[in-house]
């Protein structure tokens, strides 16, 4: 036995010795009612497997001992008569619960399993009754025993439903945290693919470009055309293993979640919490003011989650001195749904402007390392605003402020009810 093991059956044989001392007299004075015995199944619903044959044998031995030690200290004298057979319950309960508990896997996931205690209770109380010498017993006191029974399973069945509730509730909370991280990770996939599907169109130009350059060299009799045919077929390769990852992102995300239709003001709830705790880790401390002025079902919530979320992260990324304040607003203007995200933080640069959405541009420079970032959110923004969602972005800075409008039409993002079901 393992050292959980001894830990269990020392909690559970201690808590049951205590709580049998709060008990009632049924039929005579030394045959003791108590509900300590419920505490066995009780913890087996909460650990799952343990020794109960040795708890409950702890429990008969101890519950002897403590009682003869009350006894001692109220009389001064020893006398264990009449609690002997009080062992003999526990015993037999442990026993047959035991057995119960084999067959059950011990797992009570069935509430027809629980009635089983009924029939592990009268029993165990009837060998103590015969114990007792009370030899044939009356209609009266089977009928004592088979009610004491049934209340105390009762007892039984009424925890195991409150854990089933409480387990059931957990389970709902755990759902709900798995879809929001999901949803958030299906956007950012979604968007790495579309910008990998922009990447191979211009492998492809690439290509092309390589094997013209060939071609050419090859007229004019150049050796080093076989080198630039060699970039060309290289380049080829790389592209169709470059499709084979697109393909097989594409399938996964649409086996692990299909594009159901979400309501936006729950698509913004998820993303709302995901860049609090984004802004939490980043050190910065944000002032939100967040104006939803609409709501809609949408099937391209992964697209939309997607464009938000890098105009947010941008906007924390620009925090100064670990503060920033950004304004989001929602709104329906004339068949259009119009996003805003504002901040006031580092400036852009004025001849930065024209070229913040173009592949590869950044001006995120960690100067301790050299590390330039990616430049690929702000395209990648444009690209699923205009190509995915048929829509447009602008930019607006002036000094400190830095303002992004998204706007896209309506019929491009909204589903009706029916369309979703």
């Amino acid at each position: 036995m393992n050292r959980e093991s001894v830990r269990r059956v020392a909690i559970c044989s201690v808590l049951m010795i205590f709580a049998a001392q709060l008990s009632l007299n049924l039929f005579s004075s030394e045959f003791i009612i108590s509900i300590a015995i419920v505490l066995l199944p009780f913890f087996v619903m909460i650990w799952g497997k343990y020794p109960v044959l040795l708890a409950a044998l702890f429990v008969g031995v101890g519950n002897f001992a403590l009682r003869n030690l009350v006894f001692w200290l109220g009389t001064g004298r020893v006398d264990g008569s009449g609690l002997w057979q009080e062992m003999i319950f526990y015993f037999v309960y442990g026993l047959l619960f035991y057995c119960c508990c084999r067959r059950a896997g011990w797992i009570f996931d069935r509430w027809q399993q629980l009635l089983w205690l009924v029939g592990i209770d009268y029993l165990s109380n009837l060998a103590e009754l015969i114990c007792r010498g009370e030899g044939l017993l009356s209609l009266q006191m089977h009928l004592g025993l088979l009610a004491v029974a049934v209340l105390r399973t009762a007892i039984v069945i009424g925890f195991w439903l409150v854990l089933r509730s409480q387990s059931l509730s957990l389970l709902k909370q755990e759902h709900a945290e798995r879809y929001r991280h999901l949803i958030l990770l299906i956007s950012r996939l979604k968007g790495e693919v579309i910008w990998m599907q922009k990447t191979s169109s211009m492998m492809e130009d690439t290509m092309n470009t390589a094997y013209k350059l060939y071609t050419q060299l090859q007229a004019q009799g150049i050796p080093a055309c076989v080198q630039a045919l060699s970039i060309s077929k290289d380049i080829h390769e790389i592209k169709k293993e470059y499709q084979l990852v697109i393909r097989g992102l594409s399938e996964a995300m649409e086996e692990d979640l299909a594009e159901e239709a979400a309501d936006f003001r729950r698509l913004w709830q998820i993303l709302f919490e995901a860049e609090q705790v984004n802004a939490k880790h980043a050190g910065v401390q944000v002032e939100w003011d967040v104006h939803i002025e609409t709501d809609f079902q949408t099937d391209k919530q992964f697209q939309l989650l997607s464009v938000l979320r890098n105009l947010i992260d941008n906007a924390i990324e620009a925090a100064v001195d670990g503060r920033i304040r950004i304004v989001f607003s929602a709104q329906h203007q004339s068949g259009r749904e119009v996003f805003i995200v504002t901040n006031w933080g580092k400036p852009i640069p004025a001849e930065s402007l024209p070229c913040i959405f173009d592949p590869g541009f950044s001006t995120k420079v960690d100067y301790t390392t050299g590390q330039v970032g990616r430049g690929i959110g702000l395209c990648l923004v444009r690209d699923l605003t205009e190509q995915e969602l048929q829509g447009t972005i602008h930019v607006d800075a002036c000094d400190d402020r830095t303002s992004f409008l998204v706007s896209i039409p309506t019929t491009s993002l909204e589903v009706s009810p029916c369309d979703s079901i």
